[in-house]
């Protein structure tokens, strides 16, 4: 419940109440959330930069530990590395074929504890 509350906080995407017992395992939840966010993004109109955007302003709000912010650093490091790279894989592949503690840092990073 606690994870729920803290996505729509972070995204402003409506998810049930019920998302983990429809997805109980790592990557079915992910999935579910990334055909989420993309729906919100077509629907709103809302484009990468803008997550971007809404990304910088979170961390320059936020009292980061020197911890977080290395992984965060990182995180952006290999995001910056796929955008530079001319016909990488869709994301819905590199999730599936994601180990669970790839998917549990991401999840870390992106949604890490304030």
């Amino acid at each position: 419940m606690e994870l729920r509350k803290r996505l729509v906080a972070e995204t402003g995407v409506h998810i049930a109440p019920s998302v983990v017992f429809d997805h109980p395992s790592v990557g079915g939840l992910t999935k579910y959330l990334l055909e989420q966010f993309e729906t919100a993004g077509t629907d709103a109109d809302v484009s990468v930069l803008d997550y971007i955007e809404r990304l910088g302003t979170s961390l320059t709000a936020r009292n980061i530990d020197t911890q977080l912010r290395a992984e965060v650093a990182a995180r952006l490091r290999a995001l910056a590395r796929i955008c530079e790279e001319p016909g990488t894989d869709s994301m819905t592949a590199r999730i599936e074929s994601a180990s669970d503690d790839d998917l549990f840092a991401f999840i870390r990073t992106e949604f890490g504890k304030d």
